[in-house]
């Protein structure tokens, strides 16, 4: 299953509802990527760090210009850009409120579900029934 958390803009969410519903799912062993075009540095309490906190299996963080190969498996990828590539089994939109960046207005148009800066118990049943049928 591939299931893609995207959002409004930076700093509305994204990782929070990523990682909750990681946490709620663990059994799906996650392979966790996180899609960023900004410089991050790799640090103890990155995102990446947070997924695997969360429950995931293994997380990845992706630059812009790297080349991205979906393993097999539970996939959960945060980025909006992904969707130019693939099309997910599930997207996720966070609604930050306030400017949305350039991709935003795509990425919410194909949502099934958008939330405000948390996953609700719809999107967590909803990922715990495609896990099981999948």
């Amino acid at each position: 299953m591939i299931l893609v958390v995207g959002g409004s803009g930076r700093k509305v969410g994204k990782t929070t509802v990523a990682c909750e519903i990681i946490a709620a799912t663990r059994e799906a062993n996650w392979t966790a990527i996180k899609i960023t075009p900004h410089a991050h540095e790799r640090s103890v309490h990155g995102d990446t760090e947070r997924y695997v906190e969360a429950g995931a299996a293994t997380a990845v963080l992706v630059g812009g210009n790297e080349a991205l190969e979906l393993p097999g498996g539970n996939t959960l990828i945060e980025s909006n850009s992904i969707l130019d590539l693939i099309e997910p089994d599930l997207l996720v939109f966070v609604d930050g409120g306030g400017e949305w960046k350039c991709s935003a207005s795509r990425a919410a148009g194909k949502a099934q579900y958008v939330v405000n800066g948390h996953a609700t118990p719809e999107l967590i049943e909803r990922v715990q029934e495609l896990i099981r049928t999948r």
